[in-house]
C-alpha cells in the first residue's frame, strides 16, 4: 500500500530515482507478502489438497490483480477529461490505495479457520465383533 501512495505522488517532474524507489518498494512488498500467504494456504488444507489449494490461491491473486488494475484504470479514465492526463493518474493510484486499505481491513476481520488435528481426522468406531 505504501508503494501505491508513493506512486500517487509521482508526476512529470518526478526523478528516475523516485520512480525506481516506488517500483522497488512494490516489489519488496509483494516479495514479503507471498511466502506467508502461501504458508497460510498450506497449513489450512490436507497434504493431498496442496495442489488444488495452491491453484485456487493463484487464481484468486490473478483475479484480484485484474480487478485492481481495472478499477484504477476506470477511475483514471473517468477523471481524465476533468483534471488532465497527469492528475488523472494521481486519482487512479488513489483509488488503488483505497481498494488496498479496504482489502487489508477486510482481511484482518476474517476469523481464523484453524482446526485442531482431531477435528481434521475424526475417530472411527471399531467394527462390532461377530
Amino acid at each position: 500500500m505504501s508503494a501505491l501512495v508513493l506512486m500517487a505522488t509521482l508526476g512529470a517532474g518526478s526523478t528516475e530515482l523516485a520512480i525506481m524507489g516506488s517500483l522497488a518498494l512494490a516489489g519488496v512488498g509483494m516479495g514479503m507478502a507471498s511466502p506467508p500467504l502461501s504458508a497460510s494456504v498450506t497449513v489450512s488444507v490436507d497434504e493431498a489438497d496442496y495442489g488444488i489449494a495452491g491453484a485456487a490461491q493463484q487464481m484468486m491473486i490473478q483475479v484480484g490483480v485484474v480487478f485492481g488494475i481495472t478499477l484504477m484504470q476506470s477511475v483514471q479514465q473517468t477523471r481524465l477529461p476533468d483534471v488532465g492526463l497527469q492528475a488523472s493518474y494521481h486519482w487512479g493510484y488513489a483509488a488503488g490505495v483505497v481498494l488496498a486499505a479496504a482489502a487489508v481491513f477486510t482481511a484482518t476481520r476474517i476469523a481464523s479457520t484453524h482446526r485442531s488435528e482431531s477435528a481434521l481426522r475424526p475417530e472411527t468406531e471399531p467394527l462390532p465383533a461377530l
